[in-house]
């Protein structure tokens, strides 16, 4: 964590249009992501009860704990979706 913190004050030291160009640059060297991992997010994003996200809103505004629910069906813990096979 001190590392990381000390990298921020570094980036934080640099003019603005170097911290930009450098963010930039590692952005366009970061490995790309396939097509078939940006399905599976989007179909992770999609699984288990979407009213837990709201749950989690509101918990945060009302300075609670949330009570998520997880699954519809409880039975969906276990039936991740799956990426496409390689052909």
């Amino acid at each position: 964590m001190q590392t990381s913190i000390e990298m921020a004050e570094h980036l934080l030291s640099l003019p603005p249009a170097a911290r930009v160009n450098t963010i930039y640059m590692m952005r366009e060297m970061a490995p790309k992501v396939t097509k078939d991992y940006s399905d599976l997010a989007d179909k992770l994003h999609g699984h288990g009860d979407q009213e837990d996200r709201m749950e989690s809103r509101r918990a945060f505004a009302e300075k609670r704990n949330p009570k998520f629910k997880g699954w519809i069906r409880p039975e969906d813990r276990y039936n991740m979706p799956k990426l496409k096979p390689q052909k």
